[in-house]
């Protein structure tokens, strides 16, 4: 006798449903289930963290605050997605070899193209970003990378630092443990954010 035979012989529901939608009741009962039992272990996202977002063409979104989102490389769709769902304004694309153009032609997005290279990272660079991001008539802004990794890690943890008033190690911890892919051949990100200076990177930002 197989297992789910045996299995509807103590379930009395089963008899009310085919196997399929028996199968698909029982995935949803448990689910429903554990969304009531809190995670408590050391692997819990901290609240204050950027939160993940799932959006058709745009991977590795997140939510860093209401003014700011952050992506790897959206496809066109992706970017009329983030227009129409969330409301984004402006895409700042921080690849050095590749532009938004073609997909943003026609969607009513700002496109703001910098140009970042992530093996040397300049004060300059992080200061037009946030610059950008300042100007809150045009937000709410997403910021990406071809990953949404590396430099765009490296621009929500200054944002973090330098907006928020976070301190070095809680934005490193974020960049570097918070899922987003961080490559460990870019430690000068790491690097970076431990020499740089908050309060000069204030000044010279406004």
């Amino acid at each position: 006798m197989r297992l789910s035979q045996l299995a509807r012989r103590f379930d009395p529901l089963s008899y009310l449903f085919g196997a399929w939608e028996y199968a698909m009741m029982k995935l949803l009962v448990a689910k429903l289930f554990m969304a009531q039992i809190p995670w408590t272990g050391k692997s819990c996202r901290p609240v204050k963290w950027a939160v993940p977002i799932e959006l058709p063409g745009v991977g590795n979104l997140h939510r860093v605050d209401e003014n700011l989102y952050r992506s790897e490389q959206p496809t066109r769709k992706g970017m009329i997605n983030l227009k129409e769902i969330f409301g984004i304004k402006t895409v700042i694309n921080l690849r050095a070899f590749h532009s938004d153009a073609d997909k943003v032609r026609g969607t009513g997005l700002l496109s703001e193209e910098l140009s970042i290279k992530t093996w040397h990272i300049e004060d300059e660079d992080v200061v037009r970003v946030l610059k950008h991001i300042r100007n809150k008539e045009n937000g709410p802004f997403l910021i990406h990378c071809q990953y949404g990794a590396d430099r765009t890690g490296l621009m929500s943890a200054m944002y973090r630092i330098v907006e928020q008033g976070w301190s070095k190690d809680e934005a490193i911890e974020e960049m570097v443990g918070g899922g987003y892919g961080l490559h460990p051949n870019w430690a000068n990100t790491n690097k970076y954010i431990r020499n740089v200076e908050p309060k000069e990177m204030i000044a010279v930002s406004k």
